[in-house]
């Protein structure tokens, strides 16, 4: 794999050659810091971008263009990263290699940068028919956060522990702040993000340099970085979230209409250097309550004690926070903190086997290989240690192969509880 990166103007343009796939990818990615009152705006600025365009006014128009373009699959996504918003819009299609059609990577640049730069908007306002079907998917998907007793758990215990923090700001808001949301706001959040974010762009496939950057593909991100309203740049800052200690773990209970009470442990990540960041909490978290079957949590809550229906445990990196979330009957609930607790301490303690190391070891190596295998999943580990300070999954497993049952325990001493938060069923 042969990488180059070209700067100019406060955007990058990243160059990967492979001869892995067949396809090619090109993911323009917009970074910048977010409010957590405009998390829910970049989401619906993506499903807009997704709809329709000038050129393309209808999603079947797109979709009839994306299947002349050899089934070519186009996506837009707004994801926040700790502090930060990661803004994607990005296109994979068959590499021209394969094709008798000389034009088709021109086409695809084309494509690519007609939606970004020609938006479906009218008089300094978006298209209010594809803004109100958009606005419907939005209100759906929020109705769908309320029949997912897990989720509302989860979103409900993270404002528990600190409702002014980021981590507990929600993607897709509320249908009331919803309803508040015009097309001409969202007009102006567009023209913010493309005239005011960094920008990288991102080309993977089977090419070479020459290639990558023919088919006009700098003569338009000239358009897209030299405009003149394009300056005053604002930078991302650090993504880690600054999750406060707290000297006394908080606990709250709810009654909810659920026929299962939903049980959720936040704890903090403390002063974590590097590798415990990208690898060893990772490799901690599959023995505790990550790896299924093998993890410790399931062994002693589910299989040993019969306490819940499931059970797990999720690490948030930028976010410094570690979850545990559990089904159970209500009834069951303090003595399942009490054992996830234990549990954890038997971590610290060391009470876990060179077996079970070696078990998340190989199940995370097998992981990483199936990533580097797929264009997707290595582009976007790629992305994550250009844009996020990430490590390569070369990197990763090497990292992982050298980490001892030593380094476990002391990443583990470093999680502390915040927040028990308990959903009851009805």
């Amino acid at each position: 794999m042969n990488y180059k990166k070209i700067s100019f103007n406060n955007a990058n343009v990243h160059l990967i050659k492979t001869e892995r796939f067949k396809s090619f990818v090109i993911d323009v990615i917009f970074k910048r810091p977010v409010k957590s009152e405009d998390l829910p705006k970049y989401n619906l600025l993506s499903w807009l971008l997704n709809e329709s365009s000038l050129k393309y006014p209808s999603k079947r128009k797109m979709a009839i263009k994306l299947e002349d373009l050899y089934k070519a699959f186009y996506n837009v996504s707004s994801t926040r990263i700790g502090n930060n918003i990661t803004f994607s819009i990005s296109i994979e299609s068959i590499n021209p290699k394969y094709l008798d059609d000389k034009n088709h990577y021109q086409d695809i640049v084309d494509f690519l940068f007609e939606v970004i730069l020609n938006p479906h908007v009218n008089k300094n306002s978006f298209n209010e028919k594809s803004f109100k079907i958009v606005k419907n998917y939005m209100a759906i998907d929020i109705d769908a956060v309320k029949e997912n007793p897990n989720r509302t758990a989860f979103e409900n215990a993270l404002k528990v522990m600190d409702e002014t923090s980021i981590s507990s700001a929600s993607s897709l808001g509320t249908k009331e702040l919803l309803d508040k949301i015009t097309p001409e706001e969202m007009y102006n959040l567009y023209l913010d993000l493309i005239h005011h974010s960094l920008i990288d762009i991102f080309i993977i496939g089977d090419m070479n340099e020459e290639q990558m950057i023919n088919g006009d593909i700098m003569n338009r991100l000239f358009d897209l970085v030299n405009s003149s309203k394009r300056q005053d740049i604002v930078n991302p800052i650090s993504n880690f979230v600054d999750n406060k200690l707290v000297k006394k773990v908080q606990y709250q209970e709810e009654k909810s209409s659920y026929l299962q009470s939903q049980l959720v442990m936040l704890f903090n990540t403390e002063k974590l250097d590097k590798k415990e960041t990208d690898v060893t909490l990772l490799l901690f978290n599959y023995i505790f309550g990550a790896g299924g079957l093998n993890s410790k949590l399931y062994s002693s809550v589910r299989e040993e004690h019969g306490y819940c229906y499931q059970i797990n445990s999720s690490y948030y990196k930028f976010d410094n926070l570690l979850r545990v979330s559990s089904s159970l009957k209500k009834e069951n609930a303090l003595d399942t903190i009490k054992l996830v607790n234990n549990a954890l301490k038997e971590m610290q303690e060391g009470l876990f086997s060179e077996a079970d190391l070696m078990d998340a070891k190989q199940n995370m190596i097998l992981a990483l290989e199936y990533n580097r295998n797929n264009i997707n999943t290595l582009l976007s580990s790629i992305e994550n240690k250009i844009l996020n300070d990430g490590i390569s999954i070369e990197e990763k497993v090497d990292a992982l192969v050298s980490i001892t049952k030593e380094d476990i325990i002391k990443v583990a001493k470093k999680i502390k509880a915040n927040t028990n938060y308990l959903l009851i069923e009805e």
